[in-house]
C-alpha cells in the first residue's frame, strides 16, 4: 500500500519463468484503488478473490497483459493485520483451475501470517526510526547547552 493509503503498489514479483517478465513488468508500473484489478478486488472485498478465467474478469486491468503471456487462473489474498487489509499478494497460473474450498482457506490463513508479519516489521522499523530521531534531537540539545556554556 503506498503512503497515503489510497492505493495498492507492488513491492515485488517473482517468477521462475523469463517468459512472464513483460506482465510482471505491467505489474510493477501498475498502481490499484480498492476495486480495481485484482488485487483492488482483494483490498474491498477484505477477502481471497479466485477466479479460473482472470483476464476474462472486467475488474482485471492488467487482462491485455496476462493474455499475451497465457495467464488464465488468477487468485488473489489479502495480507490482513488487526482486521483490516495492508496489501494483497497474487498467484497466476496458465491453466485454468476452479477454486478448491481448502486451498483458499490454507492461503487464507497464510495471508493473515503474512499481513501480521509486515505489520509487526513495520512497527519496529518506525520505532526504530523514532528511537534515531529522538538520539539526533539529544544530540543537539547537548551541543546547544555545551555552546551556551563556552560563550
Amino acid at each position: 500500500m503506498d503512503e497515503s493509503g489510497d492505493e495498492l503498489v507492488c513491492a515485488g514479483t517473482w517468477s521462475a519463468e523469463p517468459s512472464l517478465a513483460e506482465f510482471s513488468e505491467v505489474t510493477w508500473l501498475q498502481s490499484f484503488r480498492r476495486g480495481e484489478g485484482l488485487p483492488g478486488q482483494v483490498w474491498e472485498r477484505n477477502a481471497p478473490v479466485w477466479s479460473a478465467e482472470a483476464p476474462s474478469e472486467p475488474f482485471f486491468v492488467r487482462n491485455e497483459a496476462a493474455r499475451e503471456v497465457g495467464l488464465r487462473t488468477g487468485v488473489g489474498l489479502p495480507l490482513v493485520s488487526e482486521g483490516r487489509t495492508i496489501g494483497t499478494i497474487g498467484f497466476f497460473s496458465r491453466r485454468a483451475q476452479q477454486a478448491d474450498p481448502e486451498v483458499l482457506d490454507l492461503m487464507s490463513r497464510l495471508g493473515r501470517q503474512l499481513g501480521e508479519f509486515f505489520a509487526r516489521r513495520r512497527s519496529e522499523e518506525e520505532r526504530q526510526a523514532m528511537e534515531r530521531r529522538l538520539l539526533e534531537s539529544q544530540k543537539r540539545e547537548s551541543l546547544g547547552v555545551l555552546a551556551g556554556g563556552i560563550a
